[in-house]
């Protein structure tokens, strides 16, 4: 984040050690590795929060400068100790290399590829939304037309009336609030014989589509930054115990590729002329 902030102000530095980065070598097991975080397990000490310095709906800049100083101040100071606490934990790790090898080189590649971001062609997405519509109204009524009545298809109570009483499909397993209805039981119930057993089958065809449709196909243009007129994700170096990166808001690494539905998602994302995705 720091990176990235300075080189937007044409400075461009050559990170030399990261504490979130250590942390995260030194026990990869942990939920967060953010500093506030950090400064409680390694050094017992609580930090002035951010919440706690800037008033609720107003950004840093609403900050008194004495107020502001103390806070950068203390962010200073709990970075440095924290370095002189991990360095000789990575050292008797025998993680020096992985540190300023591999891991440290990776963070400026990173923040360009975040800067960078990705081109997304929304008038592709908003055509196929609206075919998307059109399918999911399609699976509604044809539901509808099997079940003899209109319901709830998002309302797990009407779901398990329809399903367990009305078409006396065989429950297989039960919740506190009644029989599931989740997606494992649908494709057990979605193997049966019989017009009953269509229910289940379009059921779990329209939840892939409205998922599709409100996870991506409708929130992902409305993520494009208006001066780029790109996606620009996170590529977070700390995210998996096993190493692998992970990328948030938007995650753009769970995108179905299976189906043809998430393919034609994938569609959208168009690399810059004279350049290919790698």
């Amino acid at each position: 984040y720091d990176y990235k902030v300075l080189k937007r102000w044409g400075i461009t530095l050559k990170p030399w050690f990261d504490t979130m980065n250590a942390a995260w070598l030194i026990d990869s097991t942990q939920p967060a590795y953010n500093m506030d975080k950090l400064a409680e397990w390694y050094l017992s000490y609580t930090t002035i929060h951010y919440e706690e310095v800037v008033p609720k709906g107003e950004t840093f800049d609403a900050v008194p400068a004495s107020e502001a100083t103390q806070y950068a101040a203390e962010d200073a100071d709990v970075t440095f100790r924290l370095y002189e606490r991990f360095l000789p934990l990575i050292e008797e790790r025998k993680l020096e290399s992985v540190l300023f090898d591999l891991e440290m080189p990776l963070v400026p590649i990173l923040g360009d590829m975040e800067l960078e971001g990705i081109r997304l062609l929304p008038n592709v997405l908003a055509a196929y939304s609206k075919k998307l519509s059109v399918e999911i109204e399609r699976i509604e009524r044809e539901i509808f037309s099997v079940c003899g009545k209109e319901f709830n298809l998002n309302s797990t109570k009407q779901l398990q009336e329809v399903l367990f009483q009305d078409l006396a499909l065989n429950p297989t397993r039960k919740t506190k609030t009644g029989f599931s209805t989740d997606t494992a039981v649908l494709e057990e119930l979605a193997g049966g014989e019989g017009r009953a057993a269509e229910v289940p089958r379009l059921l779990l065809r329209y939840r892939l589509l409205t998922k599709l449709k409100s996870t991506y196909v409708d929130t992902l243009p409305m993520l494009i930054n208006p001066t780029t007129g790109r996606i620009h994700t996170q590529y977070v170096q700390t995210g998996t115990a096993t190493g692998r990166i992970s990328s948030k808001d938007p995650n753009l690494q769970n995108i179905p590729i299976k189906d043809e539905e998430g393919r034609q998602i994938r569609a959208a994302f168009i690399p810059a002329d004279g350049r290919v995705f790698l």
